[in-house]
């Protein structure tokens, strides 16, 4: 079992402001606090919290206090607000915060200091933008110096920056560099407010890493179709309590120097498809100029920028609220030469992203490069993928030493290279991956299944290499936020990463950017309540309750059937239904049926998560209709859509109320993940029905309702099953088939080219396998907001041995369970948290814990936070 390391005292970490932990340029409009008490002693927990906010703090204990919340009564510590600080608080200032908290026994623990920053003013953005003439591309710099002394007093130096327009390119904008080094790509996909104004996000970076006393330079390469504008702010925060401005793109335009990049990089062909334009980066070295991101370079040949519009014209200019994305540094894995002069580098993994190639060539040449996610038979590249991408670009490269950098947002594994006339080998090329941090340490599993492990690390990978600024289908074909997609990478974010902040723009980018399946809207909700679940932060809800609540659908409510009547709308348009994607993994299902059992089992799920919503912010009323309503959709799909005879249910009614004739796997799955059942013996008789259609007969996307409805009503040997299938014959539905015949790693589109031939290897609604085993085959599930407790039920079936650490706002859950004469099973509880774990199937109510033995006939061990072993017998 993964162990805490041994500590004899307990301490406070993971401080975060709005759930960051590197917390620059925050929005003070309703801050929360969080943090994590860790501890190896048993019963660690809180009982009251004191926040204490600082203007000036010298490092050594003392500061200058201006907020303290006094003690608190309350056991919360995540999420946490802090009433009337908003309104003591500067724009764009710098703040230090501390947690002190009161144990059981009436132990204090302090917190270290931690510093943040907080937005921009109102009027950040209301002067001009900085671009020149049409460019599409464009390389900007700015030189300053900083003393030696500056250096030392230093608290932090922040870069704020944004650029317009992301949109046309569905990709970023600004790639923005001090010294050479690479601190961030964006920014994200423009937002609204809840009034509907837009929003420009921007990204404020701490940069005193990349300062050196002396000489700097601050430089960008941008790249828009639309818009073309950019702005950022370098400021230096002292110690003292003072702060110098740098520089401002927008007020200190003539230190700017900005030369144009059409040339350098070519406009020849797009890596888009008919979603969007993203020009290849055919990148031509004789007109690079190489070097410009250092101080020192002789940009003499410069021209100071253009003004542009104000960047206020794009939309208000708020802070995205979401780590940091930037490159990372993906070594080639293998070169290979599958026929004469053609190379090509496998990186071992797909990435998100471009490529850095070093050379020294003998003489000048010119270079084809082409990516791909797949081997051509031949082991070529395939570079026209299943998706429509043409990943090709055409390099001019010039004799001597030189460095090869792209800015493409590809998704690729190998690359090919043409024409160059020296061997390449593993240390000449690397993928340059953009995504957000991600602390691999965070989460591990093992057990003695190969398939599962290799499941788990696949997953694992998948929401490491595809969490950037938004959850995406894919950043391959269509880069598009969508609903279900949003849901299942939410949950398998959660299973593998402690962060949650890509997460909660997703959903509230969603609340106003909505797709066109009927039952998308319905996950929306859904999404925001397990968000809330996950965080213990209430402030999305809050601020989203009006868009919320709207996502219903109950106009179409039919109060004779009881349920709701979309009718038929064509495929892919507003509100038709999707069922599942694409139309042949939808087992047959009846799609002519007015009143549809998927849709409305989601409306049912959905209500349910809105009443909880209602309650918790403050929406009484509400909170008891939308439960009422949840009621009534579920009793009227049991008693008009159910099909007692084949225990299963069909696909929908008519318009006169008759019971389609079909019953998909479809209908049966989504009503058991939804709850609609009436008690145990019914979702048994669901379950079993199932059972004996022996596959899955869902799309990738489709399998993870499939699977948590299982799980949730306590079928885990039935999901196991399913999860585990090691079917690798031809168009088998089984992640088995993903992983070993397409050997994918980030998981794919659909299950393989037979059921989808424009799939794509890179698609993390494929990802069920990850909230599979942490809520599944471990059914760890907070029963309270933040974690505050939360409960363990274990599927063990096809297992042996298992292990896993699970992180949370709370600390890391760790468990392991092993079979024998009975099932043993070892659980960290985390400090200030509780967990009831509930006696597996199959076992009697006799239990052994921590030594002692014990008679549990309510089923359920409730546990304070420690280590305990417990002993489940026959």
């Amino acid at each position: 079992m993964y162990e805490y390391p041994d500590r004899a005292d307990p301490k406070i970490t993971d401080l975060r402001v709005n759930l960051l932990r590197q917390p620059w340029g925050v929005s003070t409009e309703d801050l929360r606090f969080s943090w994590v008490i860790e501890g190896t002693q048993q019963d660690l927990s809180q009982t009251a919290y004191r926040i204490l906010v600082y203007d000036r703090y010298d490092g050594h204990g003392e500061g200058h206090g201006i907020f303290d919340s006094g003690w608190v009564d309350n056991v919360q510590s995540s999420g946490v607000p802090a009433p009337g600080l908003s309104r003591l608080l500067t724009a764009d200032a710098v703040y230090y915060w501390q947690i002190r908290v009161r144990m059981v026994g009436g132990e204090e623990l302090a917190s270290p200091v931690q510093i943040f920053t907080t937005a921009k003013g109102e009027t950040f953005g209301s002067a001009p933008g900085i671009w020149w003439g049409e460019e599409d591309f464009l390389f900007l710099r700015h030189e300053f110096s900083v003393s030696t002394r500056e250096i030392e007093g230093l608290d932090a130096a922040l870069l704020t920056v944004t650029a317009a327009s992301p949109e046309p390119t569905r990709q970023f904008v600004y790639n923005a560099y001090i010294n050479g080094t690479c601190h961030g790509v964006g920014p994200t996909r423009m937002g609204k407010t809840p009034k509907g104004e837009k929003i420009l996000y921007y990204h404020t970076y701490d940069v005193r890493p990349s300062l050196c006393a002396g000489r700097n330079c601050l430089s960008a390469i941008c790249y828009a179709i639309e818009g073309r504008a950019f702005l950022c702010e370098l400021t230096l925060h002292f110690s003292d309590g003072t702060s110098r401005s740098v520089t401002n793109s927008s007020t200190d335009r003539e230190g700017w120097r900005a030369f144009g990049g059409d040339a350098v990089f070519g406009k020849d062909n797009s890596i888009g498809t008919h979603y969007f334009t993203a020009h290849a980066n055919n990148v031509d070295m004789t007109r690079y100029p190489a070097g410009f991101s250092l101080a020192g370079y002789d940009d003499g040949g410069w021209s100071v920028p253009d003004a542009t519009l104000p960047m206020t014209a794009f939309g208000r200019l708020l802070p995205d609220g979401i780590a940091p994305v930037t490159r990372y540094l993906h070594p080639a894995d293998d070169i290979t030469e599958p026929v004469p002069g053609c190379y090509v580098a496998d990186l071992g993994n797909e990435i998100v992203g471009g490529v850095r190639l070093e050379l020294d060539l003998p003489a000048p040449c010119t270079v084809t490069l082409r990516f791909g996610e797949q081997r051509n038979p031949d082991g070529t590249v395939k570079y026209r993928m299943n998706t429509g991408n043409v990943y090709t670009e055409t390099w001019h490269l010039i004799a001597g030493k030189q460095t090869v950098e792209t800015l493409d947002l590809m998704t690729y594994r190998y690359v090919q290279i043409e024409g160059c006339p020296v061997a390449i080998t593993s240390d000449m090329l690397i993928g340059l991956e953009i995504r957000a941090p991600f602390d691999g340490d965070a989460s591990e599993f093992s057990s003695d299944s190969t398939l599962l492990n290799d499941f788990y690390a696949l997953t694992k990978y998948t929401v490491k290499a595809t969490t950037q600024d938004l959850f995406v289908d894919s950043q391959s074909r269509e880069r598009g936020a969508y609903e279900g997609d949003l849901l299942i990478n939410l949950m398998a974010a959660a299973a593998h990463s402690g962060d949650y902040g890509v997460g909660r723009l997703t959903v509230e980018y969603l609340c106003t950017h909505r797709t066109w399946p009927a039952e998308y809207i319905l996950l929306v909700v859904i999404s925001a309540w397990e968000l809330y679940m996950l965080t213990g932060d209430d402030s999305t809800l809050r601020k989203w309750y009006p868009h919320l609540r709207e996502k219903t659908f109950t106009d179409r409510l039919n109060p004779d059937v009881g349920l709701i009547d979309l009718g038929n709308i064509p495929s892919s348009t507003v509100n038709s239904i999707l069922v599942d994607w694409p139309h042949s993994e939808r087992d047959g299902y009846d799609m002519s049926v007015a009143y549809n059992t998927v849709l409305n089992a989601m409306a049912a799920r959905a209500y349910r998560a809105l009443s909880r919503i209602a309650y918790v912010t403050g929406h009484t009323e509400d909170g008891k209709t939308f439960a009422e309503l949840s009621n009534n959709v579920r009793n009227s799909l049991i008693c008009r859509v159910y099909d007692a005879n084949s225990d299963a249910f069909r696909d929908g009614l008519t318009a006169d109320g008759t019971p389609s004739p079909h019953l998909s796997q479809h209908a049966t799955a989504y009503a058991l993940a939804c709850g609609i059942y009436t008690d145990g013996d019914m979702a048994e008789r669901l379950a079993a029905s199932i059972r004996a259609q022996g596959k899955i007969r869902m799309s990738v996307y489709g399998a993870y309702f499939l699977l948590m409805g299982l799980y949730d009503t306590g079928h885990g040997d039935v999901a196991n099953g399913l999860l585990l299938d090691p079917d690798i014959s031809r168009g088998a539905r089984t992640w088995a088939y993903m992983r070993y015949v397409m050997n994918a790693t980030i998981t794919t589109e659909a299950w393989n080219q037979t059921n989808k031939p424009n799939m794509t290897l890179s698609h993390p609604w494929g990802a069920a396998p990850a909230h599979a085993i942490t809520g599944g085959i471990f059914g760890v599930r907070p029963t309270a907001a933040g974690f505050a407790s939360f409960d363990v039920t274990l599927q063990t079936h096809g297992l042996t041995r298992a292990s896993l650490r699970m992180p949370t706002v709370k600390g890391a859950i760790l468990l392991s369970f092993e079979k024998g004469d009975g099932l043993t099973l070892e659980i960290t509880v985390p400090p200030n948290t509780a967990a009831t774990v509930r006696i597996p199937r199959g076992y009697s109510s006799s239990v052994t814990a921590d030594g002692s033995a014990q008679i549990c006939p309510t089923g359920c061990i409730p546990l304070r936070p420690g280590r305990h072993v417990l002993v489940f017998h026959r």
